[in-house]
């Protein structure tokens, strides 16, 4: 009786793991979805032929050629991807951090041409950034927004833009920081700035820098987002210039608009210079330890 018994169960157990076994190899993969690239152009021209990679950030890589204006990939493992498209008529576009975490998902994604990319808004890294000039392949871009509020220097002391403590902060806690991943930080490109004097005070620029994140000055505000003409002259007060509104110069720090630094100094060598609220560049700048100043940082990306 007890050998009957032991025979019953030891035939129970092997048919349950059996079941057990059969039932894991044959189910899905939860964990894993369809992604659709639905692709446009900026010019009406065709998609077909666009090449679509699915690049993950913890390794791994999926490709499709665009047969239609949708791309779709199948059993995608859940996790943080970028999105390359390429084209033989179009640039190619990247989107970085796109977040596969449902078993659905859809995103589009532009071909523009060249000269459609410069004031752009892309996604990079953590953060939306606009594109303010290409050359070859690289783009320079500057965060839409301010990111935070921070000094200039601390402690309140004459200080060049070299030396200061935020750009010790753009070029090491900042780069470093969450808001990029490895593959990002790849693609930031390591530069040499021109620090020029302030023209309308005489205050010393300071050294060139070599950076990989960095504040734009004034003459790449005035390249970039454009004047009114008025920067030629010597400001009649030292906060700032009497320039017309320019609303593209307008950043804005949680949904209000503030003042953002340059690296360019001010009206003295505590004192940096700023685009104000309403837009106008204040070549006389702040006390370089005032902390209401915008961070908005800029970069030139690797295409």
């Amino acid at each position: 009786m007890k050998i009957k018994t032991i025979i019953f169960v030891t035939i129970f157990i092997m048919l349950f793991l059996g079941s057990c076994s059969d039932k894991k190899t044959t189910e899905p993969y939860t964990n894993t979805a369809t992604v659709v690239i639905n692709l446009t152009t900026s010019d009406g021209g065709a998609v077909l032929g666009a090449t679509a990679v699915l690049q993950n950030h913890v390794g791994g890589s999926y490709e499709r050629i665009a047969t239609s204006s949708s791309v779709i990939f199948t059993n995608i493992p859940f996790g943080t991807y970028s999105v390359i498209v390429s084209h033989a008529n179009y640039p190619t576009v990247i989107q970085e951090s796109f977040s596969v975490q449902s078993h659905t998902v859809s995103h589009s994604m532009n071909l523009l041409t060249s000269d459609d990319r410069i004031g752009d808004i892309i996604q990079f890294g953590a953060h939306e950034w606009r594109i303010l000039d290409i050359q070859g392949d690289r783009a320079l871009v500057v965060s839409e927004n301010i990111l935070e509020d921070r000094r200039y220097h601390s402690p309140p002391t004459g200080i060049t833009y070299a030396d200061c403590s935020l750009r010790t902060y753009l070029n090491g806690e900042f780069y470093n920081s969450s808001a990029f991943s490895n593959a990002d930080r790849e693609r930031i490109v390591q530069v040499t700035n021109v620090n020029e004097n302030n023209q309308w005070f005489e205050t010393n620029g300071g050294a060139n820098t070599q950076d990989r994140i960095f504040l734009l000055s004034i003459a790449e505000v005035v390249k970039y987002f454009g004047d009114s003409g008025q920067l030629a002259h010597r400001p009649s007060a030292a906060w700032g210039i009497d320039d017309q509104y320019n609303t593209n110069r307008i950043a804005t720090f949680y949904g209000s608009a503030s003042f953002w630094w340059l690296r360019s100094p001010g009206y003295r060598t505590n004192y940096a210079s700023n685009v104000n609220y309403a837009g106008h560049i204040g070549v006389g700048g702040h006390d370089v330890n005032l902390n209401l100043g915008g961070v908005r940082p800029a970069l030139w990306l690797n295409l």
